[in-house]
């Protein structure tokens, strides 16, 4: 049988060097051997006596019409040849006074070379994994393939791995968003032969619909969702969906594939809308309700209540009920949408009402207040309940509102709810959250809870005020949009966990003032704040783990401005744009363990960033000796003196940059 020997081969001769005045000399190395075309035959003399030898190497036969040349190192040499065929070697010895010439047969084998498939270019989102499958590979001769597989590019923040490179079919996670290049190798035993494929990652667009609208039926309204966006500038494509209708509507929409489309309600009562969005990849859903009205923009099936009212009586203007609880019996037993009409006042009744599938507008008066207290949960949703608060007083020792299921929506529109806790919802176990909305509100809080937490559900908030809370708004896995609000005096104003890759958190124009934490962020990839600002305070940004983006961001009279790192090497990347930071007690950015990545700008994408901290430290960098984490910088000045652009990682001390031995630590004077 004949051997056959992977790439590299150790091929031997065994030869006897004839000896001119000194002597017979021996040379082993080994058996003449078989390849397969394609390997590198190694070669080796080694000659028994000692001495200072020169080995000259020729190849004396080939097959006609072959190409090989010996590549020689002394008494090593290696041969690839161009076809199959025998192969004659001989190699002279000599150490001066001593020579002799032996000579060695290889016999190349016919092989034709495998094909390399490292399968199509890839699409996919980030925190993915990508499967790789290198089963289209083939050899003609049916030769065993071995496979390889490597990472030859990758983002410069990226840690990804492959699980296993020498699998047919490894895997690895796309841990940021980016470009890596992945090569296949696969090996016949003779030949060894690559393919590469590319696998770039894509974002989930975010959906914005806009705010919830109310229109007298025949009334054409037009919804906008123009303020949707692609984080990664994909062309979006838009689809409108009417979900749910009154009884006997037939209203459709009008340029369903637009941003902006038309509705026009032809029945009283409540039109659940979906805007869905598409960057040909991913899809963004999100919601919003629209209120048809009868001519004159008045309910007809309106329930009134007074505290000077009675139970008793059918609800009607002049004959109104006394509490909120009858009005819901009511609402819950006729086969019409319903608006509870409050009337200025205090409600003391026992609350804690569970609204269970029905759609529900509970509205305070125009003039005057009407307060509901209560000292713990006021309402309780469940199923596809829909409720809307609009001008109230929500008091409450306990939780205000709760959702508990995945299709309950829960709506603040001038709203002030001075509770433990304002809005909870996906709180019990088996549950997931709703959609959340809350605009021009305020939300004060005890000190005790969270203003608004949610848990795998959707949140909308709009011109709010949030104080008093251990922390304003917390979300868990869950989509965010935030704009023109501000949080104060609030433990942490926003807390994001580990939310997934489509579900995107915006923050834009808010202000975060007198918060031990402005925001903090765990695990949590997709965060963009944009025109926002952060004084008087602790901390301004505090992440572990994930990703954040800051876009033209103020921050002043804090004590540090981002802290990046918690107890854990968790990777962390923050993206810094133009960002004004002053007065900052400590540093204006912190970088903690091994992992961070800084980016202040590069040469395509200048930070245009100014710094300015008490202490005259820019950027302190806590990482460990020799972490693999970047810091890159360009436009951006601390103290008013620009840093040079580009990469550090330390050691090193240019211009304003001090880079220390120990520690790797950064500052800037």
């Amino acid at each position: 049988m004949r051997a056959l020997l992977r790439n590299a081969h150790v091929v031997g001769l065994s030869l006897i060097l004839a000896a001119c005045g000194g002597g017979q000399v021996a040379v082993h190395a080994g058996e003449a051997q078989e390849l397969l075309l394609g390997a590198t035959a190694e070669l080796q003399a080694v000659v028994e006596k000692d001495g200072a030898w020169s080995f000259t190497w020729t190849l004396e036969e080939r097959p006609p019409g072959a190409t090989a040349e010996v590549q020689a190192h002394g008494a090593a040499a290696t041969l690839t040849p161009s076809a199959a065929g025998v192969y004659g070697l001989s190699v002279r010895a000599s150490d001066g006074t001593s020579e002799g010439v032996g000579h060695v047969q290889l016999t190349f084998l016919p092989n034709q070379a495998p094909t390399a498939d490292a399968g199509a270019d890839q699409v996919v989102g980030v925190g993915e994994r990508v499967e790789l499958d290198g089963r289209g590979s083939s050899d003609p001769d049916g030769q065993t393939l071995t496979f390889s597989w490597s990472i030859v590019e990758r983002p410069e923040e990226s840690t990804a791995s492959l699980n296993d490179p020498a699998s047919r079919t490894p895997n690895f996670v796309a841990d940021v968003p980016g470009r890596w290049v992945l090569e296949l190798s696969v090996h016949d035993g003779g030949f060894t032969i690559t393919d590469r494929l590319t696998v770039l990652t894509n974002r989930a667009p975010v959906a914005l619909p806009g705010p919830d609208l109310s229109g007298e039926v025949g009334q054409e309204l037009v919804l906008d969702g123009s303020g949707s966006f692609d984080p990664d500038d994909d062309v979006l494509q838009f689809t409108w969906t009417l979900l749910s209708a009154p009884l006997g509507s037939t209203a459709v929409l009008m340029g369903a594939d637009r941003p902006q489309a038309g509705f026009t309600p032809d029945v009283a009562g409540s039109y659940l809308l979906d805007l869905s969005v598409s960057d040909g990849r991913l899809v963004a859903n999100a919601r919003i309700n629209v209120q048809g009205l009868p001519t004159g923009g008045v309910m007809g099936s309106v329930v009134f209540v007074s505290p000077n009212g009675n139970d008793d009586n059918p609800g009607t203007e002049a004959l109104p009920l006394a509490t909120i609880a009858a009005a819901l019996e009511k609402v819950g037993t006729v086969e019409q949408l319903y608006r509870i009409q409050l009337s200025a006042g205090a409600w003391n009744e026992p609350f804690g009402h569970l609204v269970s599938d029905l759609t529900v507008e509970l509205v305070g008066p125009e003039s005057g207040e009407a307060r509901l207290v209560g000292a713990a949960n006021l309402f309780r949703l469940s199923g596809t309940s829909r409720m809307t608060f609009t001008r109230l007083s929500l008091e409450s020792g306990g939780t205000a509102i709760i959702g508990s299921g995945s299709n309950t929506y829960v709506g603040l529109n001038q709203v002030r709810c001075a509770s433990r806790i304002c809005v909870e919802s996906g709180r019990f176990l088996g549950f997931t959250g709703g959609t959340v909305t809350v605009r021009d509100s305020m939300l004060v809080g005890t000190g005790e809870a969270p203003g608004l937490t949610l848990s795998l559900g959707q949140l909308t908030a709009t011109n709010v005020d949030i104080s008093g809370h251990t922390t304003g708004i917390s979300i868990v896995e869950s989509p965010l949009i935030l704009r023109d609000s501000q949080l104060y005096e609030n433990g942490t104003g926003v807390s994001i966990l580990s939310n997934a890759a489509q579900a995107t958190v915006l923050i834009q124009n808010t202000g975060f003032s007198s918060n031990e934490v402005g925001i903090s962020a765990t695990a949590a990839q997709q965060i963009r704040v944009v025109g926002s600002g952060f004084d008087s305070g602790g901390t301004g940004v505090a992440i572990t783990g994930g990703a954040i983006s800051l876009e033209n961001v103020q921050m002043s009279q804090m004590q540090i401005g981002v802290e990046m790192g918690g107890i854990v090497n968790t990777g962390e990347v923050v993206t810094v744009r133009g960002a004004s930071f002053s007065g900052i007690a400590g540093p204006a950015f912190m970088v903690k363990h091994s992992k961070g990545v800084l980016d202040l700008g590069d040469a395509s994408l200048p930070g245009n960033n100014a710094l300015s901290s008490s202490m005259g430290v820019g950027v302190w960098d806590q990482r460990p000796e020799g972490a693999t984490g970047l810091i890159t910088m360009s436009h951006t000045t601390v103290n008013g003196q620009p840093i040079a652009a580009g990469t550090y990682t330390g050691p090193l001390k240019t211009g304003p940059l001090l880079i220390a031995n120990t520690g790797n630590r950064i500052y800037a004077y």
